[in-house]
């Protein structure tokens, strides 16, 4: 018992076309690359972490690049650019918190 079944199974009746919605400023999905160097950056400043500091350095770069021209918010931008300079003077032109091991005496 062979059943007849045509070699296009699409409907072209119910084809429907795709509609591109336009969306206000105010739902426009957050940029997750700023979220994520922010919180970076809050971890490289207060634990002074060096590799939290070049983390934080990546996402803000990522956010520069993936973000549209058109929909880029000058305040955060230069936020998160300045961010990730604090990060490099607290991680790195900064005195570490971490003690140093006791200088031995020289030997006699």
């Amino acid at each position: 018992m062979k059943s007849e079944v045509s070699a296009d199974l699409r409907r072209p009746s119910e084809k429907v076309e795709w509609v591109l919605y336009k969306l206000d400023k105010d739902e426009v999905a957050p940029n997750y690359y700023t979220i994520v160097s922010l919180v970076f950056g809050m971890m490289a400043i207060t634990m002074k972490v060096r590799l939290h500091a070049w983390l934080c350095l990546l996402f803000s770069l990522a956010q520069l690049t993936t973000t549209n021209f058109s929909d880029m918010d000058f305040k955060q931008t230069v936020g998160s650019v300045m961010l990730a300079g604090m990060t490099f003077w607290a991680a790195f032109a900064q005195k570490s918190s971490i003690p140093k091991p006791p200088a031995t005496p020289p030997m006699q």
